[in-house]
């Protein structure tokens, strides 16, 4: 199976196969424009953030943050198997989306940072 190959902070190669992007892109197509930022994503994140993805402990996943002055870029790797990481999932969020927490609003961006820190640029 066809796959894309990226290097995480760590110089450990990442995958991106081909029916996961497929689904990825089928699902949203303005992901599509994120693409390119995907290598400084993995390869020089911001924030890192273990947390439960499937909400049952059955899949843990890392979350791989970028800031930009406009948006942030997250990236979801499946870390189930540590010898092989797969990228499940990659988004864009606008600073001024904001979803429903708890009842009140907040912004989408504080909302995704979830989850056991890993790993902060500071």
């Amino acid at each position: 199976m066809k796959r894309i190959v990226f290097k995480n902070h760590l110089n450990i190669d990442m995958y991106l196969y081909e029916d996961v992007f497929n689904s990825i892109i089928e699902k949203d197509l303005k992901k599509t424009q994120v693409l390119e930022a995907l290598v400084e994503l993995f390869g020089h994140p911001d924030e890192i953030w273990m947390f439960d993805y499937s909400g049952d402990s059955t899949l843990i996943a890392y979350k791989y943050i970028k800031f930009y002055k406009d948006c942030t870029l997250f990236g979801i790797v499946d870390m189930m198997d540590i010898m092989e990481q797969k990228i499940i999932d990659f988004y864009r969020v606008d600073y001024d989306e904001k979803v429903l927490e708890n009842g009140k609003e907040v912004y989408k961006i504080d909302f995704e940072r979830k989850g056991q820190l890993i790993r902060s640029a500071d």
